[in-house]
């Protein structure tokens, strides 16, 4: 899945057993490529797993995917510390590409991210996909079809679970873009919990962000503010994130943030406070009130 519901960071792979027997994945990689089959990203699995039986999965996704994953967690969770960038500036918080790419597993001998993912890696098997995709196909033909960002639909195996010689794989034939919400083919972990993605709930209120009145600001009484809310303010303070005379970017306090998340005075005025930014724009200085030390501030 390269993305859910517009939400380019809700991002899994899912591996499925070919035979019994097979949990001890350590060491083992995940080789990311864009679009024109340059490397991009390594993952690696820094654990075995469990279960091991013919067809059992391994399940690695973003912090994003599983926060709106409705069966639990991942096995493992695309982080900087198992994921090597390879192509400058690679988000390896979220590796897959879309709309264009491939995903293999398999194992790399190389150390360094110039040489990773290229003629050090032994590749077991890979998916390439996307209209635009040029680069390499390890099996067959590419899947001609294009990995969406909008709704719940990831590139799925539609093939045999299974591996040459005892089949022959082609991206082409075997996979195929479905939604894995309506088909019942839902993403699977290797403890066998699988469940349906999203719909996405940013601030866990209970309310899917598509229906939420603050999408960034737990609201469950869906209560409006008693102040007005400018359409595209998100955190529901009162100040949109953008403008560029007067809003929260140009201020300088945080866009996703409505107020402050202690009642403690002092404490959420930047990174030496305990926070990236201060919450509120008319507090700036955190003392509980809207003085002129904000505006000087």
């Amino acid at each position: 899945m390269g993305g859910a519901a517009g939400d380019a960071d809700v991002q899994y792979v899912e591996l499925r057993m070919a035979a019994g027997g097979q949990p001890l994945v350590s060491g083992n990689h995940l080789c990311f490529y864009d679009g024109t089959g340059s490397p991009y990203a390594r993952f690696l699995f820094t654990a075995d797993v469990t279960s091991a039986a013919l067809g059992d999965s391994i399940l690695i996704g973003t912090s994003e995917f599983d926060a709106v994953w409705t069966a639990g967690s991942a096995d493992f969770v695309f982080s900087g510390s198992n994921t090597v960038a390879i192509a400058s500036g690679a988000d390896v918080d979220h590796p897959l590409r879309s709309p264009g790419g491939k995903v293999s597993f398999g194992t790399d001998g190389a150390t360094t991210p110039a040489q990773m993912c290229q003629g050090q890696f032994a590749n077991i098997d890979s998916v390439a996909y996307g209209t635009g995709y040029s680069g390499v196909v390890d099996f067959g033909t590419k899947l001609n079809a294009d990995l969406p960002t909008a709704g719940t639909d990831a590139v799925r195996l539609q093939g045999p679970v299974c591996f040459p010689p005892g089949c022959t794989r082609d991206n082409s034939t075997d996979y195929a873009i479905t939604d894995v919400n309506v088909t019942g083919d839902h993403p699977r972990n290797n403890a066998g919990a699988a469940g349906t993605v999203g719909p996405l709930d940013s601030d866990g209120d209970g309310f899917p962000d598509s229906s939420d009145n603050c999408p960034l600001q737990p609201n469950p009484l869906q209560i409006s503010p008693p102040w007005t809310v400018p359409i595209g303010d998100l955190d529901c303070d009162g100040t949109l994130a953008g403008d560029a005379s007067s809003g929260e970017v140009f201020i300088g306090t945080d866009p996703n943030d409505a107020c402050a998340d202690t009642a403690m005075l002092l404490d959420e005025r930047g990174p030496a406070f305990g926070e990236q930014l201060s919450p509120w724009p008319y507090d700036v200085n955190d003392d509980g009130k809207a003085t002129l030390s904000d505006v000087l501030a």
